[in-house]
């Protein structure tokens, strides 16, 4: 992952991990001690999250704690979905909503929705 790469992926996860949901706060102490991959396709980019030493859990096992959507102005919306496995976050997966090619350099982040699918009890 270049320093452009990583300086985009951290500006994603500012912006999604901006609400709040149910296991929010071990999320981010498990991105402290995440290494982070970038895996580039043509219409989707996956920022994966690796670790060398134990991380806090969270509170289930898999699933999506939170989705965000990023509204484009001439095209076709970017979608950004947290992945959970084994109780840690894998992945980031960034995505064009109807399948076109994504450049990661060309994301509008201004007009945001967020879908929070863990909510505090």
């Amino acid at each position: 992952m270049n320093n452009k790469e990583k300086e985009l992926a951290h500006k994603w996860l500012e912006k999604i991990l901006s609400v709040d949901f149910d296991g929010r706060d071990i999320v981010l102490e498990q991105l402290k001690l995440a290494n982070m991959t970038l895996s580039r396709h043509y219409a989707y980019v996956d920022v994966e999250f690796h670790f060398e030493k134990d991380v806090p859990l969270l509170p289930w096992k898999r699933g999506v704690p939170i989705s965000m959507d990023a509204l484009q102005k001439n095209k076709a919306p970017i979608i950004f979905v947290l992945h959970v496995n084994e109780s840690i976050i894998t992945a980031l997966e960034v995505c064009t909503a109807d399948s076109s090619k994504l450049d990661i350099y060309d994301v509008e982040l201004e007009l945001l929705e967020h879908f929070v699918h863990r909510k505090h009890k």
